[in-house]
């Protein structure tokens, strides 16, 4: 077992620790009502052009990718060592880094574009924010509090889903996943919601 973290090794010990210790924050965060990965999406940052967008880092969560990233490398850098092992002895760490680095980077595109596919957006560009307004929805994040944001789903008329960003109207509070509430009002990039009880 301690050969898994020794020198060789270390690049993809140090990449699949990272990577546990965000699955563990993103566990917690999504029973808290509030998942990182919500926390480093698309909003507010433009990802058109550049590496970033080359990954797809606009369809899929940066977080998301990240964490993908992290597995990638850490599982690629761990089967060439294992093989060189078998053979003769470990790769020079530099050398199993870059490797495994090559791997990685078109793994991670590809999982993007397949990702990005079936990923829930926030928003669509055939609606406006104001034609929200008024439709009903089930919370699919939560429970809703004012202090975190949660998501809520809405079907539009084209039949297309939406997961969108809300926070409990005013005289609101500790709204439960599962339940039904109204869309408001929108604020900024975030929209207000309320139980249903018509």
């Amino acid at each position: 077992m301690d050969i898994l973290i020794s020198q060789p090794f270390q690049p993809f010990a140090i990449a699949a620790g990272v990577l546990m210790a965000l699955v563990l924050i993103e566990m917690v965060g999504t029973f808290a009502g509030s998942a990182p990965s919500h926390w480093f999406g698309a909003d507010g940052i433009d990802f058109a052009e550049g590496t970033l967008g080359w990954l797809n880092a606009g369809r899929v969560p940066l977080l998301i990718l990240i964490m993908l990233a992290l597995g990638v490398f850490a599982a690629t850098g761990y089967v060439l060592q294992g093989l060189a092992l078998s053979f003769s002895g470990p790769m020079p760490q530099s050398i199993a880094t870059f490797a495994s680095a090559v791997v990685t980077i078109p793994v991670v595109r590809a999982s993007g574009q397949m990702l990005g596919r079936f990923w829930p957006r926030d928003e669509s560009y055939a609606l406006d924010d104001g034609d929200f307004i008024g439709k009903d929805g089930v919370v699919t994040v939560g429970p809703l509090t004012g202090a975190y944001v949660g998501r809520v789903r809405v079907v539009d008329p084209f039949g297309n889903t939406h997961y969108l960003r809300v926070r409990p109207d005013d005289g609101f509070d500790d709204i439960a996943v599962g339940t039904q509430v109204r869309i408001t009002t929108s604020q900024g990039r975030e929209f207000r919601v309320k139980p249903i009880t018509d």
